[in-house]
């Protein structure tokens, strides 16, 4: 007798009135925390470019900074009905599965645009036939122009304004610094005024900046002026429309106007960085 209430009724072995989960956030965090240990080794793993790839564990995206953003975005959600889906209790198991693969799809885009680099900031990807980097790229990669990616006409409300007096630096990634790096490296992204300045060049092969020589990107800009929107966050956010929704639902602009706002002193188009 005992035997069988502690296999049907401790263990639950046979028994066809088990109880199930509660698909919750609750329960997908813990799952998730499960899986710590795999996701910070082969997910949440950058790359040293200046020792032939030799990967790391990533500084600058660790287990519990995706753990606090995804309770930020998966439970209380970024703005009115907007949630990062990690299931429902009425959807049950199936929605978990879909939450799983939702949080697959979102990790296997961080890895490619951000953690590989172990940097917030887009960096430098896309060189000339010779090798070279143009300063100009922060305009724009893979023949992009970010400043004029606007959003489309029935969204146009908002898109960030491009403001050609506004100067903006990018952020110095981790594998720029000590101990990863100690030699000279490409300057930061950046914009600033004069459309007749030339910003040059980077070439890698002798570790120098050329300054004041026109060396135009793959989309023939040569200056900076207006060009603060290259990519930022896990996800590499790029141009005026996606940073104006940022800042609509989850900046400034989103208090201004009375919604619910997780950043609501943070103007994200007046301060992309």
């Amino acid at each position: 007798k005992n035997f069988e209430f502690l296999v049907h009724n401790i263990f639950g072995l046979g028994s066809t009135t088990q109880s199930q989960p509660r698909y919750d956030y609750d329960h997908f965090e813990k799952w998730v925390q499960s899986k710590r240990t795999r996701i910070e080794g082969t997910v949440l793993v950058s790359q040293n470019n200046y020792v032939e790839g030799l990967p790391y564990f990533s500084q600058s995206f660790t287990f519990d900074s995706f753990i606090s953003a995804l309770r930020v975005t998966a439970r209380f959600g970024v703005s009115d009905g907007l949630f990062f889906y990690v299931g429902d209790p009425v959807s049950g198991e199936r929605g978990f599965r879909a939450g799983v693969v939702n949080l697959a799809a979102f990790l296997a885009n961080a890895m490619v645009e951000s953690i590989v680099y172990d940097s917030c900031d887009e960096t430098y990807w896309e060189s000339s036939s010779d090798g070279k980097y143009p300063m100009s790229n922060s305009c724009g990669q893979n023949s992009r122009s970010y400043q004029d990616e606007t959003c489309p006409a029935w969204q146009s409300f908002i898109s960030c304004p491009v403001n050609d007096a506004m100067m903006v630096e990018g952020e110095v990634p981790v594998m720029g610094k000590p101990p990863f790096f100690f030699d000279d490296q490409a300057p930061q992204f950046q914009c600033r005024a004069g459309a007749e300045y030339d910003v040059g060049y980077w070439d890698p092969s002798t570790e120098t900046y050329v300054e004041n020589e026109p060396f135009p990107n793959s989309s023939g800009r040569t200056d900076v002026e207006g060009c603060c929107w290259w990519g930022r966050g896990v996800l590499h956010t790029r141009g005026v429309c996606n940073f104006g929704k940022l800042n609509f639902h989850l900046g400034v602009r989103a208090a201004n106007e009375n919604r619910p706002s997780i950043y609501p002193d943070i103007d994200f188009c007046f301060n992309p960085k």
